[in-house]
């Protein structure tokens, strides 16, 4: 069979911010397309709209005849895909069109029954649930019984849900030779060709905000070796020269992290890395041994800078945890970028102050901030839903960095936004953030090209009249 594979652009999700989006490596179709060509050996191309930034009738990928188009999408580019499975059954009203990604598993029944552009959802991670699909297409037998799959017979039915791959080292790696791999970056990387790569999935947190409506709440991780293997495949066959290590927390068991920074070190693997953690799941031993691995940045999920607001999102860290993290990194020499949330339901204008004062305290190398946006799947979502809270289901506007798609309990959408802006004035105008920046544009070219990026677009956003 004929397949052709299409991430959609994300850019869009990021609302004022979009200027600083830069495509990422399709990780989730690359998974996919491998796991295809392992067990059918169909002809499999992707189709990255973050890198072909064209109209759809301009697209002559599109034009061929394909026997199967797969179409991944969050919820804020669900309206895109469903413009190009509609396209492309106009053109070729027998392609089979299936949707996968977070939105088809987590989204509510009623909208995704709307979606009748698309033959088939598949729910949950896909890699096992292609295959069985495809075999079943392909012999024509009945998909009843298919597990994490949904369908349209005159409605939508939604078949069992498939049972998590407990054995990630099963999986084969990424198919990156259907890829440019240069055609991918980020706006805070030191060297490239950049990779993504999974080290584990799936994420015990309880955070309120947040979906796992794919890789779920159990942790389930791949040996060092099998790690360690596909760096080396990176390396030798695209040139690869860092990582970015996209698991949920990298370091929520110290044993793993010790195993694969330790099989690095032994191999003698020349790689910068960076990988996401909490800040109650790390030490300075771990730190060292990342750093001497080739680790040289942590992405930090600090969220809120007041004690009641991470306790109400269930973000079970303490200002103090996370103020140390920032400090152990940094005696290790690492870089940090912390990440926080402003306007969750409860937010006041005293809590974003918090946050705000506290971001700017912890001196942290970058610092972003983002609007929370209800993402379907999460704690909050089903929350804001069930209260009909939530001003609609345009997801389109279901964006990171512009106005909620909800209202807040003490603050308007304007008195937000000033605050979100005052954020950033706050922390980038501090003199030892100045002094951070200037140091960290000058480490590299990579870093120079994207600071200078990210500098422009941050002034023309903080000094654009919303």
């Amino acid at each position: 069979m004929r397949v052709l594979l299409i991430q959609t652009s994300e850019r869009e999700g990021y609302g004022r911010m979009k200027g600083l989006v830069v495509a990422a490596v399709p990780l989730g179709i690359l998974y996919i397309a491998s796991a295809i060509r392992e067990k059918r050996k169909d002809y499999v191309k992707i189709l990255d709209l973050q890198v072909v930034d064209k109209p759809l009738d301009q697209l002559n990928i599109l034009k061929e005849e394909w026997d199967v188009v797969g179409i991944t999408a969050m919820s804020m580019m669900f309206k895109n895909a469903r413009n190009i499975a509609e396209y492309i059954k106009k053109i070729h009203p027998d392609t089979i069109t299936i949707l996968g990604g977070s939105h088809a598993t987590s989204a509510p029944f009623e909208d995704l029954e709307k979606a009748n552009e698309f033959d088939y959802l598949v729910i949950g991670e896909g890699e096992e649930t292609i295959v069985e699909l495809l075999n079943t297409i392909e012999k024509n037998e009945s998909i009843t019984k298919l597990e994490g799959i949904a369908y349209w017979k005159d409605k939508l039915i939604k078949n069992p849900l498939r049972k998590l791959i407990n054995d990630l080292d099963s999986l084969q790696f990424p198919a990156y030779d259907l890829v440019n791999i240069n055609d991918y970056s980020h706006p805070v990387q030191l060297r490239k060709p950049m990779a993504l790569m999974l080290t584990s999935r799936g994420c015990p947190g309880m955070c309120t905000f947040c979906s796992k409506s794919v890789f779920g709440r159990t942790l389930r991780l791949r040996s060092a070796k099998n790690v360690c293997d596909e760096i080396e495949m990176l390396i030798k066959n695209y040139g690869v020269k860092e990582i970015r290590f996209v698991d949920e927390s990298f370091t929520v068991i110290k044993s793993h992290v010790d195993e694969v920074c330790k099989e690095i070190i032994k191999r003698k693997i020349n790689i910068a890395w960076v990988c996401s953690l909490r800040a109650d799941k790390n030490d300075l031993e771990t730190f060292k041994l990342m750093k001497k691995a080739g680790c040289y940045a942590v992405n930090i999920g600090a969220e809120s800078g007041n004690q009641d607001m991470l306790y109400c999102i269930k973000k079970m860290v303490t200002l103090q945890q996370i103020k140390e993290t920032v400090e152990r990194a940094h005696k290790t020499g690492l870089k940090t970028l912390t990440y926080f949330i402003i306007g969750f339901p409860n937010d006041t204008k005293e809590t974003i102050m918090d946050t705000i004062n506290f971001a700017r305290s912890i001196k942290s190398d970058v610092v972003k901030f983002g609007i929370f946006t209800p993402l379907p799947g999460s704690e909050l979502f089903n929350k804001l839903r069930s209260e009909k809270r939530l001003f609609h289901y345009d997801w389109n506007k279901y964006q990171f960095h512009n106005d909620p798609v909800y209202n807040l309990d003490y603050l308007t959408h304007k008195e937000l936004f000033k605050l979100y802006k005052k954020a950033y004035f706050v922390v980038y105008t501090n003199p030892s953030m100045i002094w951070r920046n200037i140091k960290r544009t000058l480490s590299s070219f990579v870093t120079f090209r994207h600071n200078l990026h990210v500098g422009f677009t941050m002034v023309k956003m903080l000094l654009k009249k919303d």
